[in-house]
């Protein structure tokens, strides 16, 4: 473990990494235009399907978004942190989902030139989680996390011996072991669809080699799936938001060359949340994607609020209705 040099660079340190997890949950509060209301509970539907059941009566549903917590032996204080504040952070917004987006341990050792999976690192991570869960009061079938590159180092297939993510993970022990997984938020006015997808290579190349994500063909056709679940099934508008750790800047091509982004595009979803970058990379990423192959990158791109776009209920961004226009926001966690 690497000790702290002095008061003044624990206050720094802390300080960081309490901006970190402040710029995590202000996000969230941006994030989420979508109306509604607070959890209530979750069940299978008969076509096994996951959805929670949400009350009527207030205007917002909470979806809190946690990126890239890179909890290290050497860094001690990220899981601190992480601990002191973010349980009582969700106690009080009492959120509907928690996303984890990736990176949830760092992998690399002291002199930063090895980097493998840390076991310390993932007990660490799971006795974390496990303390969050209980301060939060939410049931732990609310948190969906997925892997990172960080959390791939080395990883010579998924279920091997130092496959840890298989073992230690919120989605492991929740029995969630799919590349894509969907969970619905629904009210009496509306569904909300979640689906997040795991793109990280199928072998877990060492870093820096594996800092792009690598989407399947056949990954794609089970992300197609999951955001069709709801099509033509509902007399609801669905609302559709898919999330993941790369951003689509950092995602290759399948082999038939197909994106992520084009799937998003078929089925005009209102966002795709990531990761990845941290701010050393400029500030956050907040684009918005349409059909033909543009990016707008205004300011009033940049910035907008209200996902549906007009102060009048519109289908523009639903699979109910008119059809939708083919566009998303993507929108990046930084740190």
């Amino acid at each position: 473990m690497e000790a702290i040099g002095d008061d003044d660079e624990l206050r720094k340190s802390t300080a960081s990494q309490g901006r970190r997890i402040s710029s995590t949950i202000l996000l969230l509060l941006l994030l989420l235009l979508i109306s509604l209301s607070s959890r209530v509970s979750g069940s299978i539907d008969e076509s096994g399907r996951r959805v929670i059941e949400a009350r009527t009566g207030q205007d917002l549903i909470w979806v809190v978004q946690l990126s890239d917590l890179h909890f290290s032996v050497h860094h001690p204080e990220r899981a601190l942190d992480f601990k002191n504040i973010v349980g009582s952070a969700l106690s009080l917004i009492n959120p509907s989902l928690v996303l984890i987006t990736g990176d949830l341990t760092d992998g690399k050792s002291k002199d930063m030139l090895t980097m493998k999976l840390n076991e310390d690192e993932w007990l660490e991570y799971e006795s974390v989680m496990q303390d969050v869960v209980k301060r939060s009061g939410l049931n732990k079938s609310l948190f969906y996390d997925l892997r990172g590159n960080h959390d791939n180092f080395g990883v010579p297939s998924v279920g091997s011996s130092v496959d840890f993510f298989s073992k230690y993970s919120i989605n492991a022990q929740m029995g969630r072991k799919e590349n894509v997984n969907a969970v619905t938020v629904e009210t009496s006015e509306r569904k909300h669809l979640f689906v997040g997808v795991d793109t990280t290579m199928h072998i877990g190349l060492r870093g820096p080699t594996n800092l792009f994500g690598h989407p399947t063909d056949e990954l794609l056709s089970s992300l197609d799936t999951h955001l069709s679940q709801w099509d033509n099934q509902s007399t609801k508008p669905v609302t559709k938001i898919s999330f993941g750790h790369f951003p689509l800047s950092f995602s290759a091509l399948t082999h038939s060359k197909k994106s992520l982004k084009d799937v998003f595009l078929k089925h005009s979803i209102s966002a795709y949340l990531c990761g990845h970058l941290h701010s050393r990379f400029g500030k956050n990423l907040k684009r918005h994607h349409h059909s033909g192959g543009g990016i707008s990158l205004s300011d009033n791109d940049l910035f907008q609020l209200n996902m549906r776009q007009s102060s009048v209920e519109s289908t523009s961004n639903c699979s109910f209705g008119a059809l939708p226009a083919a566009e998303f926001w993507e929108w990046e966690m930084c740190g």
